[in-house]
């Protein structure tokens, strides 16, 4: 078994040392690289980190846009309809992927850092570059654990070819010790050629800078401020964490709760009747940057209670921010919050478990304070300079 790899190992014994990768490389992702709204921002904020230490980078813009897909979609599901009777997944067929790849071409002895599981053959074949990924999880993991419905062929299909081109790729990154494992004990890949490395907080680093710069008093006694972010509101467990607060309310514990990207009117009306919610909808983190940032930084527990996750991005704009943290125990979830200010949630614990880790929070404020130091003290921990420093090193070897 893989052992964690922590993004504080990352630091060098010169800390003013990056290693740069010798050759151009390229990010890749279903998806335009280069638009934040793409993958949570993730690919958008590693290659922007990259291109900050120097790197000679770029990422392909493999939009799915417009009508052309649409109907690319729809013709290779009827063809699977017609053929066995089941459809989806067109995503994960090389199909797909050889016409999405043509929009963007890889150039000749370009590395390629892909996001996303798989490659198009044709790039595995022929491209003369390194072949490198870096993902959440694993194909396995995301089929079993999101239950899509997708039909046994395409993903035993998908998962072969995944399992193909891990092995001919010249190392897999992954975004926490939960995929690395999958890799290593599913995948049969060499652990050598694994890294688990992960991410950091998908933030404006410039909002980031000027935010570092101000001065942060200490929070204003009152109610425990919570903060939960996600659209996803039923998976990533809003549900759950509003129950528990009211648990937690019942015994005495004075709560708000702060819900960024829903709305009111987008839960069932039992959700968004509970009083002390502040419902604040979508915040487009490419316009208002800072705006998120001081809507999260003036909470005191950023909250992810999800059913099913592969790591949690929001749990790293929590820690980055330097928030105590409520997560869930599953995926590799545990792996993005800083030790000693995080707590953990298995995904089948009830309000009662919920409310009591609330209850504690808002009642003891040695515990809060004494958490809520750790976490600020650590903070800078979940920021992307140190995994893309960590990636870099490799790839300059």
């Amino acid at each position: 078994m893989l052992a964690p790899v922590k993004v504080s190992e990352v630091s060098s014994s010169d800390p003013k040392h990056i290693d740069v990768p010798h050759t151009r490389v390229a990010f890749a992702m279903v998806g335009d690289v280069t638009n934040p709204g793409v993958a949570s921002g993730t690919p958008y904020f590693a290659l922007q980190h990259a291109a900050r230490q120097g790197w000679s980078v770029r990422g392909l813009r493999l939009s799915t846009d417009g009508r052309n897909w649409a109907r690319r979609r729809l013709l290779w599901n009827l063809r699977q309809k017609l053929a066995s009777g089941a459809s989806g997944g067109y995503q994960y067929s090389d199909e797909f992927l050889d016409q999405l790849w043509k929009l963007d071409p890889p150039m000749p002895g370009e590395d390629i850092i892909n996001m996303f599981q798989l490659y198009p053959r044709r790039i595995v074949e022929r491209h003369d570059g390194r072949l490198f990924f870096f993902v959440d999880q694993t194909l396995k993991q995301m089929f079993e654990t999101y239950g899509l419905g997708l039909p046994d062929k395409v993903m035993h299909d998908a998962i072969g070819r995944e399992r193909d081109q891990y092995q001919k790729a010249t190392t897999v990154f992954t975004q926490s010790s939960y995929a690395a494992r999958s890799v290593v004990e599913d995948y049969g890949i060499a652990p050598e050629k694994v890294q688990a490395v992960v991410c950091g907080a998908n933030l404006d680093p410039d909002v980031l800078d000027a935010w570092e710069a101000q001065d942060h008093p200490p929070h204003d006694p009152g109610p425990l401020r919570l903060v939960f972010v996600g659209k996803d509101w039923q998976r990533k467990g809003l549900d759950r964490l509003i129950a528990g607060m009211e648990v937690a309310r019942s015994q005495g514990a004075e709560i708000d709760l702060r819900v960024i990207g829903v709305a009111r009117e987008d839960v069932p009306k039992t959700l968004a009747q509970v009083s002390g919610i502040e419902w604040i909808g979508f915040v487009d983190k490419r316009r208002e940057t800072g705006r998120f940032v001081d809507l999260l930084a003036t909470c005191d527990v950023g909250c992810l209670l999800s059913r099913a996750e592969a790591g949690g991005m929001s749990l790293r704009e929590f820690c980055r921010l330097g928030l105590v943290t409520l997560a869930p125990d599953v995926g590799g979830s545990p792996e993005y919050v800083t030790h000693g200010s995080g707590h953990l949630v298995k995904p089948d614990a009830g309000p009662e478990t919920i409310g009591t880790i609330l209850l504690g929070l808002a009642t003891d404020k040695t515990l809060l304070d004494r958490q809520r130091k750790i976490a600020w003290s650590e903070r800078i921990q979940a920021s992307w300079d140190l995994p893309i420093r960590l990636i870099g090193r490799r790839l300059a070897e």
